[in-house]
C-alpha cells in the first residue's frame, strides 16, 4: 500500500452523471492527464458511444499505460466504465420501445427477435429449393476440382479401391 493510499487524498473535483451510481471522485495530481477533466470526459463520453475502450482511449488522447495507472490511482472507475457501457443498449431498447406502439415495422423487427420461434421469416420453399442448390454445389466442387475431375483424393480412394478388388482370392 502506497503513502498516498494510507493518508487522505485530496479531491481535485468530482464528476457528477446520471448513469454513475454516486459521484466519481478524481483525485488531485501533480502530473496526471485527468486533472484537467477533459480528457476524461472524453473517455466517459466514448464509453458511452458504445465504442470499445482502445478506441475510447484513442478519442480522448489517452495511451494505453496512462489509463492503467489511473486505473491504479481510481479503482472505483471500472464501476463507471460498466455503467457508461450500458447507455447505448438501453436508449436503443427505449427507442424500439417508443416505435412499437407508432410503426408496425418496428413491432414487426421485434417479435422477430424476441418471439423468434413463432414469428421469425420462415424461408420460402424456392429459398429452401437454392439453398439446397448451393450445398450440392460445394458437394460437388468438394469433390471435383475446376476441370470436372475427380479430386486427388478421389482418384486416390478409387486406386485403393482397385488394389483391394484385385487383391481378393477369387
Amino acid at each position: 500500500m502506497s503513502t498516498q493510499d494510507s493518508k487522505k487524498r485530496e479531491i481535485a473535483y468530482v464528476m457528477r452523471d446520471a448513469i454513475f451510481e454516486e459521484p466519481f471522485e478524481v483525485f488531485a495530481s501533480a502530473n496526471g492527464w485527468w486533472v484537467d477533466g477533459t480528457k476524461l470526459e472524453r473517455l466517459i463520453g466514448g464509453l458511452k458511444c458504445y465504442l470499445t475502450l482502445k478506441q475510447a482511449l484513442i478519442s480522448a488522447g489517452i495511451s494505453e499505460r496512462q489509463y492503467r495507472y489511473f486505473l491504479e490511482q481510481h479503482p472505483k472507475f471500472c464501476q463507471v466504465k460498466e455503467r457508461c457501457r450500458e447507455v447505448l443498449p438501453i436508449l436503443a431498447k427505449s427507442t424500439i420501445h417508443k416505435e412499437i406502439g407508432k410503426n408496425w415495422h418496428a413491432a414487426a423487427w421485434f417479435l422477430e427477435r424476441v418471439e423468434s420461434e413463432e414469428y421469425a421469416r420462415k424461408p420460402t420453399k424456392e429459398e429452401r429449393a437454392t439453398e439446397q442448390n448451393s450445398v450440392l454445389r460445394e458437394v460437388e466442387e468438394a469433390f471435383f476440382n475446376g476441370d470436372g475431375e475427380l479430386s486427388l483424393n478421389d482418384k486416390m480412394k478409387k486406386y485403393y479401391e482397385s488394389r483391394v478388388k484385385d487383391d481378393k482370392p477369387k
